[in-house]
């Protein structure tokens, strides 16, 4: 089976907004939106929904996703099986 995940992505700055972007669909796989969101202050971050198997590997996509340039943190907020 597969499952969901949201994923929130944190950018170093606006500037990197669209580099990270691209390193994310290079990234991870299945990604089925990317969306910009103000957290304030000039901070934007990245909500990530992309599908997986359900037999996990969740924590290497976290290491592969905070491996990429500019990114401070990401953090999964939901995994929902489909």
């Amino acid at each position: 089976a597969e499952v969901a995940v949201e994923m929130k992505v944190f950018v170093e700055g606006p500037e990197h907004i669209e580099d990270v972007k691209k390193a994310l669909t290079d990234t991870v796989p299945n990604i089925q939106t990317i969306k910009e969101e103000d957290v304030g202050f000039g901070i934007k971050l990245l909500r990530v929904v992309f599908l997986m198997d359900d037999d996990g590997g969740i924590n290497e996509v976290e290491d592969k996703v905070n491996g990429i340039e500019h990114v401070t943190q990401c953090e999964v907020m939901e995994v929902s099986r489909i």
